[in-house]
């Protein structure tokens, strides 16, 4: 991932980060964007299911990665 944890916050209220800079917007932006691509690819539906779920688990991942390795992130 080339994500920076300079470009996400703490939410408010609940769980998670969000994006804090436009970097950070831009970066959700692609991600949505590749999710996308995925959904319509004329692949099979089993393909799809499988690069879907590996791309989400990766952002899941590294969410976490950011949440709790990263002392940067202010609330």
């Amino acid at each position: 991932m080339i994500g920076k944890p300079e470009w996400f916050t703490y939410k408010i209220f609940g769980w998670g980060i969000m994006p804090k800079t436009w970097q950070g917007f831009a970066y959700v932006f692609v991600s949505m964007i590749i999710a996308g691509i995925i959904i319509l690819a004329p692949l099979a539906t089993i393909v799809k299911m499988w690069a879907l779920g590996i791309f989400i688990g990766a952002i899941f991942l590294y969410a976490l990665h950011i949440m709790m390795n990263d002392r940067t992130i202010t609330s």
